[in-house]
């Protein structure tokens, strides 16, 4: 079992390094084909879909992934059937709202609101998309589920290559990318899904109530994520402008290469951290703890490194008519190293089944976050963006910390002394760490489900 998990790890790992590593290639291509204003509006209409993602879906695949343990196939396959008919009524209710704005020949971001007519259908093949992958990855198949994330990354990365530098369309070429892969992507998984007997197209009300009751509650957090990782595109936009706009995106593709560091060790740490946590052992945790440290000194010398770096070594990636995008970068790969230093509490918090903290710190950090981002982009424009995201992640990271310390205690400063401590007898002396009043030490705090 141990080595099962091991091996599927390192697929997931691996798999998550080139799947993210795509996009990021595709930056000197498009900064080399398109203006900032172009980038500016492929990234309004990235955070579009994204936005829309959250309301077409309405966060099902979740409900999805936690009723595959509960119920037999032939009831998994009509609850698929019933989330998937929910979400084509939001999306008709989306589609048609954005239909009435488009015949009224609104602008979005200096675009017509007609090719924003995309982002439901591209939002809806997205959760399709999904579904199918959560189901991969519940019955532990990540060589499908690491295959067909990177097949669409790659599709994606071919076709937009096509339209924007040999066809010479301009952002017009990445939308209508992003329109033919990921809905073709989203048929295929349709057809895989119903392949494999996992999807059948059976309405059945018990079911819809079980998922809106499940899915409505997780909406606010998952709507609290997106203003703190997205919205600074769309208030660029609306109080600077496109140019501004592209500048930012290019920044933050940059600082994504942080952030791959910090999710792919994520996505193995945690399950290496949960089958610690659970021996309940203290020299478990304490080991947990220091490796804890060592990612968090590792991150941020790769992010210092790498922020004051990137100007003198990456001027050819991004091209000349993007060079303002390093001005921004100290303060982007600054979130990002904040949002590493987050993780290994997030953990801590997830394993004692602690989300109700998760969501309050994500819901009043994202409200404070609209705050600064308005105040701080009216009076200094991207750069007041970039230093938003990084106070906002700063404050989640401290958030974070303190409710993990208080739910789940781990041995911050216990762990250190145990290190640092002088060997006698050689053997280094392991202190016993004091229980919280009315607990046994060696149990979490958690509640079993």
């Amino acid at each position: 079992m141990t080595t099962k998990l091991l091996k599927d790890s390192l697929i997931y790992f691996g798999g998550n390094v080139v799947n993210q590593a795509i996009p990021f290639l595709l930056l000197p291509i498009f900064t080399r084909y398109l203006t900032p204003a172009d980038y500016g509006i492929t990234a309004l209409f990235g955070s579009t879909v994204a936005l829309l993602f959250i309301v077409v879906g309405l966060t099902g695949h979740a409900a999805v992934n936690r009723m595959y343990f509960d119920l037999e196939a032939h009831d998994l396959s009509s609850y698929v059937g019933t989330a998937l008919i929910l979400a084509l009524g939001t999306f008709a209710a989306t589609i048609a709202a954005t239909a009435i704005v488009a015949v009224m020949g609104s602008q979005y971001g200096g675009v017509h609101a007609a090719w924003f007519a995309l982002a439901p259908c591209i939002a809806l093949a997205n959760y399709v998309t999904m579904t199918n992958q959560v189901l991969w990855s519940t019955q532990r198949r990540p060589w499908a589920y690491v295959s067909t994330s990177i097949a669409r990354s790659a599709c994606y990365f071919g076709v937009s290559i096509t339209l924007v530098a040999f066809a010479g369309m301009k952002w017009q070429g990445v939308i209508l990318a992003q329109a033919a892969v990921f809905i073709g992507f989203g048929i295929l998984s349709q057809w895989i899904l119903q392949r494999r007997r996992m999807l059948v197209w059976r309405w059945k009300r018990a079911h819809a109530r079980h998922i809106l009751r499940y899915c409505l509650p997780l909406i606010p957090n998952a709507l609290a994520s997106w203003t703190r990782n997205v919205l600074d595109r769309i208030v660029i936009v609306a109080l600077v402008d496109l140019h501004a706009a592209g500048i930012y995106a290019a920044a933050v593709a940059l600082g994504r290469a942080v952030a791959i560091v910090v999710d792919s060790f994520n996505t193995t740490w945690k399950n290496h951290a949960f089958s610690v946590l659970k021996a309940a052992s203290e020299r478990g945790r304490c080991r947990l703890v220091l490796e804890s440290y060592v990612f968090i000194a590792v991150v941020t010398t790769l992010g210092l490194g790498y922020a004051f770096s990137a100007p003198h070594l990456l001027d050819w990636f991004l091209g000349g008519r993007f060079h303002e995008a390093f001005a921004l970068l100290p303060l982007i790969v600054a979130a990002e190293v904040f949002d590493g230093w987050r993780r290994p509490s997030s953990t801590f918090l997830l394993y004692a089944q602690k989300t109700g903290h998760i969501a309050s710190i994500t819901v009043w950090t994202a409200i404070l976050h609209v705050v600064l981002l308005v105040g701080l982009t009216a009076n200094h424009g991207a750069m007041g963006a970039a230093l938003a995201s990084a106070t906002t992640n700063f404050l989640v990271f401290a958030g974070f910390v303190t409710l993990s310390q208080r739910a789940f205690p781990m041995p911050w400063l216990s762990a250190l002394k145990i290190t640092l401590a002088p060997h006698v007898g050689g053997a280094a002396h392991t202190p016993t760490a004091t229980p919280p009043a009315g607990k046994n030490s060696s149990q979490p705090d958690r509640t079993d489900t």
